[in-house]
């Protein structure tokens, strides 16, 4: 959980940085809504070396297809956490 609060914060500087560098003027009307995805790892975790790569080469093209299309904006591993394994926030109307 301390690993999860530290990448939201982490988030929320970075956010407010890259935005105090452009500094548009604030308009309600273009806020969003984003949807965060906790990552946690899965009961099978018993494959051989060969099927795990496959595993995660399938997981990165599809996770580079969701941000080609627009659909992801930020994801990527959580660190020195047994719990938590990685992180998405989703750019999409609904869940």
């Amino acid at each position: 959980m301390k690993t999860l609060m530290t990448c939201i914060c982490f988030l929320t500087c970075f956010q407010h940085t890259v935005r105090a560098q452009q500094q548009p003027e604030f308009d309600p009307g273009s806020i969003r809504e984003y949807f965060l995805l906790l990552l946690k790892p899965g009961e099978n975790r018993g494959q051989d070396s060969a099927t795990v790569e496959q595993i995660q080469n399938g997981h990165m093209a599809h996770l580079k297809k969701l941000y080609e299309q627009g659909k992801i904006c930020l994801v990527g591993p959580v660190d020195g956490s047994a719990e938590l394994r990685g992180i998405c926030v989703f750019l999409t109307a609904t869940k």
